[in-house]
């Protein structure tokens, strides 16, 4: 009786075995099967990924399956082991599961483990979504919420230079002692007003009570400041955990590496303005704003002693190049054809294009101003500016206006920054956080290291590393401003 059951049982797992390799594709090939799904190239278990892209539960469900990226939008048919995906390969959301997804319930919006760095690598079903712009919905059952187990330990970071130090100290040994250093700093940092709560004030460092870094160095002599240390330039790390994109348009991603640089200017002599702040004025300010990309909306402010108008060298092409803010555009001949058939465009000066005739028409010439200036009073500023954070991105502007006209603009349509609310002020939470790293090429002697945006490692400002996915803090801190300083 137990030999006829144990040949039964080895009977059974034998046609189980059978039945299972008949499915497989053979050893070391997976052709095509007749009928098949087309949704493969190269073999037919090579599933094209864009095939799959709302199925995120497709490889799982079939495991003899493998993505392939490179299909360029070329589909063959795919092996019996690779079906059309279905519905038990979408991930939907589950009833009763946590709320931290969008566009799937295995998309996790990023922004909800930020202090999780192990979430993904313990739940490999769930991918990243950095563009959920605060709107979270139900995820899956393989994606539940972050616990204890999906940290790890991080190394946190403690300011060492964020101490008002003794008026004595210059540790970067710049002439400017580190003291004074810090007073303008704190003064002249500005009022950032930001506009929601889960999308950019939650983001921001300081909220967090992390620190963000700041530089303060000589600027000149050139044009008014012209004397050694007459003028200072300061630059302060307006730093985020995440971009969290437009709420419209979109482009989130971990790290913002935001700045604001002030030039300061001293009212007496320097044998008095190194014992205190109040011995210093704004004169010039600037605003980063999608620095240095294609919807650069960047902005330098002039606060007293602003050039004259660049208009008075319409006619005077050499001057106005001299001017340093001003830009010539030549005079222009337009229209269609002379009356000799000529393009007017071919016609260089006002004469012959008067004379051409036609619907020839001569533009003057013109000295305009740079569209990345702008004298904001007519006075220098004695006390810190108020600026406008863009929602979700945080691009810095000078007005609630310049705000909603920066970004990406399309006609008709509007432009992708906006500053709808100015509910939240970044500096009500810097004290004791302002971090003085020395300066681009000095900075031995300080600590130079803040919080890297995942949370857990350390950030060398003056590593050359990129902040997140953001732009590297060494390349602003180090980077020559255009002041124009009459």
């Amino acid at each position: 009786m137990h030999r006829q059951a144990t040949l039964s049982t080895f009977a059974i797992a034998a046609v189980v075995v059978i039945v299972l390799l008949s499915a497989a594709p053979a050893m070391g090939q997976c052709n095509g099967s007749p009928g098949g799904w087309v949704g493969c190239r190269g073999n037919g278990c090579a599933v094209c990924t864009e095939m799959v892209t709302n199925y995120p539960l497709y490889f799982q469900n079939h495991p003899l399956c493998s993505p392939n990226s490179t299909c360029a939008g070329l589909h063959y048919t795919c092996n019996a082991a690779c079906p059309a995906p279905g519905y038990a390969d979408q991930c939907n959301g589950s009833p009763g599961g946590w709320v931290g997804c969008r566009g799937n319930g295995c998309a996790v919006c990023t922004e909800m483990v930020t202090n999780y760095p192990l979430y993904f690598q313990n739940h490999p079903l769930c991918s990243p979504n950095s563009t959920c712009n605060g709107l979270h919905y139900t995820c899956n059952a393989n994606c539940p919420a972050p616990t204890e187990a999906d940290r790890f330990t991080c190394t946190v970071d403690t300011c060492g230079s964020c101490y008002r130090p003794s008026s004595v100290e210059n540790a970067d040994v710049d002439g400017i002692p580190d003291q004074l250093e810090y007073d303008l700093a704190y003064k002249y940092f500005p009022n950032v007003l930001l506009q929601h709560l889960d999308t950019d004030l939650l983001q921001t460092y300081v909220y967090s009570s992390k620190s963000i870094p700041y530089t303060v160095e000589p600027y000149g002599p050139a044009g008014i400041c012209n004397e050694s240390l007459k003028c200072l330039q300061i630059k302060v790390g307006l730093a985020y955990f995440n971009d969290t994109g437009d709420p419209t348009w979109g482009g989130g991603h971990p790290g913002d590496s935001e700045f604001y640089a002030v030039l300061v200017m001293r009212t007496t002599s320097w044998s008095n303005a190194q014992y205190t702040a109040d011995n210093w004025q704004m004169i010039r300010d600037f605003t980063a704003a999608h620095w240095r990309t294609d919807t650069d909306s960047s902005m330098y402010g002039e606060y007293g002693s602003c050039p004259p108008p660049c208009g008075q060298w319409d006619n005077d092409e050499q001057a106005c190049h001299a001017a340093g803010r001003c830009i010539w555009f030549p005079g222009l001949c337009i229209g269609g054809a002379g009356a000799d058939y000529q393009p007017c465009s071919y016609h260089s000066d006002e004469g012959s294009c008067f004379f051409a005739g036609g619907s020839c028409q001569w533009i003057d010439s013109d000295c305009g101003v740079r569209s990345d200036t702008r004298c904001y009073s007519s006075l220098p500023r004695t006390a810190r500016w108020t600026g406008y954070a863009a929602e979700g991105k945080h691009g810095l502007y000078h007005t609630d206006s310049e705000c909603d006209g920066g970004g990406v603009c399309v006609p008709f349509f509007g432009c992708s920054d906006e500053c709808p609310n100015n509910t939240y002020n970044m500096r009500d939470y810097i004290s004791g956080l302002l971090q003085n790293v020395g300066n681009c090429t000095n900075h031995g002697s300080f600590d130079t290291t803040i919080q890297d945006p995942d949370n857990c490692r350390l950030y060398n400002v003056w590593g050359g590393t990129s902040f997140g996915e953001s732009t590297a803090y060494q390349s602003h801190l180090c980077y020559s401003l255009s002041w124009d300083v009459p």
